[in-house]
């Protein structure tokens, strides 16, 4: 009582309409392309950044990160899962740098403010009680599941450490920004738009694996390994209105030894 028939792109009357999206079809990746040009939604999908992710590109030694470069971080919280944190930087050419990771499991607020306390110490952005920076953070961070007094932000708030709700309007959306920062790169010409210091381990382990949704191959897979992935989603987003003010040097104690200066990009910067 039902019958198929199949139909692709180039079945459509329209050759101008064929001729643009198949212009914008063939830069995504192979199993989108397979899906959407040929009608073949049954191919593996594999890694949803299998094909952008190139080791000897988008992994770099790590180096000291220029004072006036801005810097913020994200997080994915995790107890009984693992939870993550990254930090990132943003060279003049808006190229982005994810210089740190810390991964923890089975620590409560206290315990991961302290950890970051004790690694934004050692890069300078700690000061007078507090962080000279924020970032995003999952949302569930400003959810009160059960727990008595204040949510999770809140807590982080009050040992020195803000955060922001991280963008999550859309996983596909947000995917396709971080992509596009992989692909960033002018056939390998010049640097991407987004590279990882080699000490972000497990980030470079886990992302490069994260396969696409079969439902929807224009978003990668929710769910297993993907917190560090959804960290740099956060931090990706967090940017992609252009080049934010990410970093607040107000208490620190290079607002006292540095004059204000002017960016490139238009904003006065403090250090």
């Amino acid at each position: 009582t039902r019958i198929y028939l199949p139909a692709t792109l180039y079945d459509n009357p329209d050759k101008e309409f064929v001729k643009q999206y198949e212009a914008q079809l063939l830069t995504k990746p192979p199993h989108i392309r397979h899906a959407m040009l040929y009608g073949d939604w049954y191919l593996a999908p594999g890694s949803f950044y299998g094909d952008a992710w190139l080791k000897d590109l988008h992994i770099v030694r790590p180096f000291t990160i220029p004072e006036d470069w801005p810097q913020w971080r994200s997080m994915d919280w995790g107890f009984k899962a693992p939870g993550c944190i990254h930090w990132y930087a943003m060279d003049p050419d808006g190229n982005i740098y994810v210089h740190r990771e810390l991964t923890f499991k089975g620590k409560d607020v206290g315990q991961v403010a302290k950890e970051v306390q004790h690694v934004e110490r050692q890069l300078e952005l700690w000061a007078g009680g507090r962080s000279a920076i924020t970032g995003p953070a999952d949302t569930q961070l400003w959810e009160n599941r059960g727990d008595i007094g204040r949510d999770k932000a809140s807590e982080f708030a009050a040992r020195g450490v803000s955060w922001v709700k991280a963008d999550k309007r859309s996983r596909a959306t947000n995917a396709q920004r971080f992509l596009s920062r992989l692909m960033d790169h002018r056939n390998q010409t010049t640097m991407p738009g987004i590279v990882f210091f080699n000490t972000c381990r497990d980030a470079i382990r886990t992302i490069p694996t994260i396969p696409a949704d079969p439902k929807d191959p224009e978003r990668p897979l929710d769910g297993g390994e993907d917190h560090w992935h959804d960290s740099i989603l956060y931090g990706v987003a967090f940017t992609s209105k252009g080049r934010p003010h990410v970093i607040d040097r107000e208490n620190t104690h290079r607002r006292r030894t540095r004059s204000k200066h002017r960016g490139r990009w238009g904003y006065g910067m403090e250090y």
